[in-house]
């Protein structure tokens, strides 16, 4: 697994009149297939699994209200 995260800063101001935040991050995951391979390889199948998410930082008095 390899992973990267930043944080953003945006010119866009929140209630308390401080710069909205961002984290930002990507990630990828090598998922490993068992054997045996239909195609007969000796190796087990690779295949790379990537996610990418912005979650926006929310004030602190902040509630979840139900829908």
């Amino acid at each position: 697994m390899k992973s990267t995260f930043w944080i953003q800063e945006l010119a866009e101001k929140d209630e308390q009149g401080n710069p909205k935040l961002r984290l930002q991050y990507s990630q990828v995951v090598m998922l490993h297939f068992f054997r045996p391979r239909e195609d007969e390889l000796p190796e087990r199948a690779v295949w790379p699994h990537i996610s990418i998410a912005t979650l926006d930082k929310l004030p602190a008095g902040y509630e979840l209200v139900e829908s």
